[in-house]
């Protein structure tokens, strides 16, 4: 029965799966060491960021993420621009509520036009898909216990600020559009910046 017991203990040390759990941990830690040697970085993981530090976060952040929505709206417009496919989802979406919803807003709209802002706004909508998600996998290693627990409370609160800091870039956007370019104020209606600012501060 020692015998036994002793293999089982051995098997259950070079259990592939376990091995596979430390192996990530593992890289993951070593990899987050050396990214902690850059100084903005390194406040993600300082447990003892003042407010100032985390707001100079928050803005570094707010200029990453308008950058990467200028680039990725750059990238993919022009793969989707006049395709059939997106349109006519278009034309579902104005029947299904966006008709009544800019008529709410007092700045009713044609089909047609309100086609043409959907395949404007369809790239942006899809930036914002991506940026939750990636901010979403910031939590991963908190959910599922992976890594050192303060690298994991860490990069949960970096979500919290990623968030935050899209938030300001979106509005900042929003707020620019209305009424720092040429037709804003009918791209962009006063009832949606009210919209927004409502839900960004929520």
């Amino acid at each position: 029965r020692m015998q036994q017991s002793s293999l089982v203990h051995k098997f259950s040390i070079c259990d592939p799966c376990s091995i596979q759990a430390t192996t990530t941990s593992n890289s993951i830690n070593m990899i987050i060491q050396i990214l902690q040697e850059l100084p903005i970085i390194s406040i993600i993981f300082d447990e003892n960021a003042t407010a100032t530090d985390l707001l100079q976060l928050v803005v570094c952040i707010a200029l990453f993420w308008t950058v990467f929505f200028f680039f990725f709206g750059m990238a993919v417009r022009p793969l989707v621009k006049g395709k059939a496919w997106l349109a006519a989802a278009g034309s579902r979406d104005y029947d299904r509520g966006g008709k009544e919803l800019y008529e709410a807003l007092g700045c009713p709209v044609s089909r047609e036009e309100f086609i043409e802002r959907f395949e404007d706004q369809w790239p942006w909508m899809q930036g914002v898909l991506t940026q939750h998600m990636l901010g979403g996998f910031l939590c991963v290693p908190a959910i599922f216990g992976i890594g050192d627990k303060n690298i994991q409370a860490s990069l949960a609160c970096l979500s919290v600020l990623s968030e935050m800091g899209w938030e300001v870039s979106d509005m900042v956007g929003w707020i620019y559009t209305r009424w720092f370019t040429p037709g804003g104020k009918i791209k962009v209606p006063l009832g949606i910046v009210i919209l927004l600012g409502l839900h960004h501060s929520l």
